[in-house]
């Protein structure tokens, strides 16, 4: 991986004994959530969608009733 481009450098091994870091490594920045891919995204609003339009439904039964 090359410097630059969002990496960031880390140190990927530490020695407790010396307190430094004897090898480092340039990674790309953490992320808050993974990416998803096109197929996880449409499940994943799809699943979403029912959620609410049950909510819904039961809104209008208890109206009904």
């Amino acid at each position: 991986m090359e410097q630059g481009a969002g990496n960031y450098l880390t140190c990927v091994q530490f020695d407790v004994g010396t307190n430094t870091c004897t090898q480092t490594a340039w990674m790309p920045p953490p992320t808050l959530l993974p990416t998803l891919s096109v197929q996880d995204a449409a499940m994943l609003g799809g699943a979403i969608m029912t959620g609410l339009v049950a909510i819904w439904a039961a809104k209008l039964l208890d109206r009904a009733m």
